[in-house]
């Protein structure tokens, strides 16, 4: 697995490539047609690359680290993927209206 710096990772997320970057802090994973990705060990994204759906997002505002890390995913995940997330979750009107900015939809 690619160990990256921090301005690569947009680059692997938007072609759903596994990385590792520079301080192990992000962890992105592709198997079972699933790509993960985590920060410090804290799942943050489950995309189906199959069905093309987002199964798992972690909406909540933990940290400005974490925050910009969602912020990062959701911009550049397909846009179809997240629209559809953001119609179909489960979410607080806080936390929807936050991922709406951070995809600049």
């Amino acid at each position: 697995m690619a160990k990256i710096a921090n301005y690569e990772i947009e680059k692997h997320i938007s072609t759903l490539t596994p990385f590792i970057n520079y301080n192990s802090s992000i962890v992105a994973t592709r198997e079972n047609g699933l790509y993960r990705v985590w920060h410090w060990e804290t799942q943050i994204l489950t995309y189906n690359i199959n069905t093309g759906v987002i199964d798992h997002l972690y909406s909540h505002n933990r940290s400005q680290t974490t925050s910009t890390l969602v912020g990062r995913i959701v911009r550049n995940l397909p846009r179809p993927a997240v629209v559809k997330f953001l119609v179909e979750a489960e979410l607080s009107k806080y936390d929807r209206t936050r991922i709406v900015k951070m995809a600049r939809l």
